[in-house]
């Protein structure tokens, strides 16, 4: 543990020092002067740079220029020495297990990158079943059943698929259908957790109830030769066979009727346990039951965790998380103890290691000093929310980040706060990509940053406010010409007045008369963005460099996570936990497992 803490603690030193970097909305990089916070030194090595070394700034240390400042090559070195990559070489990798073989018709049609995945996490999960003996899995999230479908098939688990979108567990069921036939060794029910007490109780009845029974694989049983002949077809495209009323494989559209069950949650009653319809004809044991939990969403991940803490019978976990940005948060009030719930997760959807070796000479020396939490976030891309809608989240307190003690107590010594700023980053892309970056896709970058970086310096003069898009309005052929992108932006997007105050114009003259000046303004839109490109075009040849020392960084974010979700388990008492790289880095960004044993 003392390890894990040194980490830690050296991450929160280096976030806090480069605060600058991250810790502010991309589309405010020229209203903020962003680039003026960046160390001169930096600034003036940074400038236009080779396509080669820039595209070396994520990844490689080895390829940094030797006159750059001592400070910037200690901060690259910094992020390679605390990147998540570097966290897993303490653990024990299974990459060495056999490749599970997936019969074609399981994965036809579907992604290069979902077909990689499905073959990562069979190599896991053999090799976990292997060692606990578990013959169940309950897999939360289960989505389309993609999995759940090749789980079964390939080592005769039985199945329990939960899923909160019912069009979700129906096309699960009706695709598992269409490839095998009803088996009650899959199923997929309706479950929507909470991040409470009733779904924990409701959880370790699931699995209670789960690891009871071993369900009988009744997959093609009673068909035809017909079918059986057919079973061997790639395609999924079934229609009903009247000889053994077996779905076949012959591309014609099946009318499903299958029924979708739901697990209830009962808040006045903890512990009831519904819905669950094991067949009553399998063999009764005394097993275990796996959690699984891929692409594990926001705070859907915390929740997994703490059912396997809660649940004797759940032998293993392997989770693999994602939008760490999206996680739930807890509005700070100096009059309230505990503060009131405040869920940003909606209007965020709608804006479009253990290296024991020390640092010579303390970061705040080598870095310089970071900025104040900001007070607003969106996205650089389509925004469909006003930005005051979700002011202030900088402010608030996450649920469940931190969730370890020891994270919880080296920011508070720092006096350092995670912002959505910084999770945002790292949930994003890794680095990798962008070794291979053209002096075209940098162009497109730029200009994509730029762009709208500019139009929130029009909107600013203006005091307007952004406040819906069109999906997809701005297209990568308009970062070519500055005049085509702000005529389309008018077309697209709807401005408001920025609020002033908490009072509310109810004025109907007002309103008629903010719509005038609203117009006025946009009519002069594509000349004053033009001013403006002029006096920020001096920093255009920056914002690729800055992009890739923020790529350079992503992977020290998503290891501080990661990490402080393994001191969690292991705080609550589970020694066998790690971190373990599943999928490839050019397919699957998210990538790594947090796995652990009961």
């Amino acid at each position: 543990m003392e390890a894990e803490r040194k980490y830690l603690e050296d991450v929160v030193q280096l976030l806090q020092n480069v605060s600058w970097l991250y810790n502010f909305p991309l589309t405010q990089i020229f209203t903020r002067n962003v680039f003026k916070e960046m160390p001169k030194k930096w600034r003036e090595v940074l400038f236009d740079l080779p396509l080669d070394v820039l595209n070396s700034i994520p990844q490689s240390i080895s390829k940094v220029p030797s006159e750059w400042p001592l400070s910037l090559q200690n901060f690259l070195e910094e992020c390679r020495r605390l990147s998540v990559h570097q966290l897993l070489s303490n653990y024990p990798s299974h990459s060495s297990s056999k490749a599970v073989q997936i019969p074609p018709r399981f994965v036809h049609k579907i992604s290069a990158k979902k077909k990689h995945e499905v073959a990562g996490v069979l190599r896991l999960v053999k090799n976990l079943a292997e060692r606990t003996s578990s013959t169940h899995i309950l897999d939360i999230g289960s989505g389309k059943g993609y999995i759940d479908s090749c789980l079964h098939e390939t080592l005769k688990l039985t199945i329990v698929g939960a899923e909160s979108e019912e069009k979700l567990v129906s096309s699960a069921t009706e695709r598992q259908t269409e490839l095998a036939g009803q088996c009650p060794g899959v199923k997929h029910f309706i479950w929507s957790l909470a991040d409470d007490e009733a779904t924990l109780n409701t959880a370790r009845e699931v699995i209670e109830n789960l690891v009871k029974v071993k369900q009988p694989c009744t997959c093609f049983i009673n068909t035809c030769s017909r079918c059986q002949s057919l079973d061997s077809k790639q395609s999924v495209h079934v229609k009903k066979c009247s000889c053994c009323r077996k779905n076949m494989a012959q591309g014609t559209e099946v009318d499903h009727t299958l029924s979708v069950e739901r697990i209830t949650v009962y808040k006045d009653t903890p512990g009831v346990w519904s819905a669950l319809a094991l067949s009553k004809s399998g063999n009764s044991l005394n097993n275990s039951c796996m959690l699984l939990g891929l692409h594990a969403c926001a705070d859907l991940s915390p929740i997994i965790m703490k059912m396997f803490r809660v649940s004797s019978q759940a032998s293993s976990l392997v989770l693999l998380s994602c939008c760490y940005h999206k996680l739930k948060s807890q509005k700070k009030d100096s009059n309230m103890i505990g503060g009131a719930m405040t869920d940003k997760n909606e209007k965020l959807e709608r804006v479009c290691s253990a290296d024991p070796v020390r640092g010579t000479g303390s970061l705040s020396q080598k870095y310089g000093n970071g900025l104040s939490n900001e007070e607003n976030i969106e996205s650089h891309s389509c925004q469909e929310s006003s930005e005051n809608e979700i002011s202030d989240i900088s402010a608030d307190e996450f649920l469940n980040f931190p969730m370890s003690q020891t994270l919880r107590g080296i920011l508070d010594q720092h006096q350092y706060q995670m912002t959505v700023f910084g999770l945002r980053l790292g949930a994003q892309e890794s680095g990798l990509k962008w070794q291979n970056q053209t002096p075209e896709q940098h162009e497109c970058h730029w200009k994509n940053v730029a762009f709208r970086g500019l139009l929130e310096v029009f909107c600013q003069q203006e005091g307007l406010t952004l406040k819906k898009c069109r999906r997809r309005c701005a297209r990568k052929s308009l970062f070519v010409d500055l005049r085509d992108y702000a005529k389309t932006i008018k077309e697209h997007y709807e401005f408001v007045d920025t609020p002033q105050s908490d009072t509310v114009q109810n004025s109907e003259s007002g309103f008629e008369n903010s719509e005038e000046l609203i117009s006025k303004a946009l009519s002069n839109l594509e000349n004053v963005m033009e001013k403006d490109y002029e006096r920020h075009k001096h920093l255009f040849p920056l914002i690729e460099p800055f992009t890739g020392l923020q790529l350079a960084l992503q992977p020290v974010i998503e290891g501080l996570v990661l990490l402080d979700r393994v001191t969690f388990l292991r705080e609550c008492g589970f020694t066998n936990v790690w971190l373990e790289k599943v999928f490839k880095d050019e397919l699957s960004p998210r990538n790594v497992a947090l796995v652990a044993l009961r």
